[in-house]
């Protein structure tokens, strides 16, 4: 395993070299199982050490599946038998999560549109 300085703001300070490193500012330690090209950046999600990078694929892919559940959940709304009024309803608010991915906060401030 590597072992990494990683600082208060999440970017790696360095790799740690010997098995009792001296840290007199204190920076987390996280463990790596390959050597990786410095510098990256980490943050903290669910106690853990992640990529940044990862996370925010995590993060993008988990939107996404509650996007995907909402819009599943009214496709009754476009049958055939469902009045106008209704359809252009949900019509509207279908598309406006499938347009989550294109805020400014996405993925980890997601605005949800309300649900007529």
């Amino acid at each position: 395993m590597y072992k990494y300085f990683i600082d208060k703001d999440s970017k790696c300070q360095g790799q740690v070299l010997t098995d009792n490193p001296v840290n007199p500012l204190g920076f987390d330690i996280v463990e790596y199982p390959i050597e990786l090209e410095q510098p990256f950046k980490m943050v903290y999600v669910d106690s853990n050490f992640v990529f940044a990078d990862t996370a925010e694929e995590e993060m993008q892919n988990e939107v996404r599946i509650l996007r995907n559940a909402k819009i599943a959940e009214t496709d009754w709304s476009q049958l055939d038998d469902i009045p106008e009024a209704t359809k252009l309803l949900y019509k509207t608010y279908r598309q406006a999560l499938r347009d989550i991915t294109t805020q400014s906060g996405f993925p980890f401030n997601v605005v949800w549109p309300d649900k007529p």
